[in-house]
């Protein structure tokens, strides 16, 4: 979902390039990235999450693509900064990851395969993590053959 996320609101943030606002004194002003972005945020919140065929994002926490959002937002801040090209549309054959955040608790991690996640549940790993822990943040990505947990 997090990759859905991130790319309907690049798609909001590119579509809408040309759009303007008027501020007091009749001058029109162009929207920034961010203001772009904030507005993304609110059209899926209050009109795509409720549409029929997206019923399914509501069976997510609503962190899930708020920190999508937020990575977008970086990723735009990386761009107008000049250390990062202008960000691209996520595709399922690059790496796979997603981050926990700790608002909801603390990520749980068993020796074998097994992970908790606050607000999702208990999921069983392809590979085995060779530790064990409970951290406030925990990062994962799996990129084919090759697998990094951090705590």
């Amino acid at each position: 979902m997090p990759a859905h996320v991130y790319n309907y609101g690049l798609n909001m943030v590119n579509g809408t390039k040309g759009m303007t606002k008027v501020n007091k004194r009749g001058k029109k002003l162009s929207f920034s990235y961010n203001q772009r972005i904030n507005e993304a945020k609110k059209v899926f919140t209050n009109y795509v999450k409720k549409q029929p065929e997206y019923s399914w994002t509501n069976n997510y926490s609503s962190r899930i693509y708020q920190s999508a959002f937020q990575h977008l937002a970086e990723a735009f801040k990386r761009y107008k900064e000049g250390t990062s090209k202008h960000p691209r549309f996520k595709r399922k054959k690059e790496k796979q990851s997603f981050s926990v955040y700790d608002g909801n608790g603390k990520v749980a991690v068993q020796v074998g395969n097994q992970i908790k996640i606050p607000t999702l549940g208990i999921f069983r790993l392809v590979e085995p993590v060779p530790y064990m822990g409970t951290e406030p943040d925990f990062y994962y990505f799996s990129n084919r053959r090759k697998m990094v947990c951090q705590l």
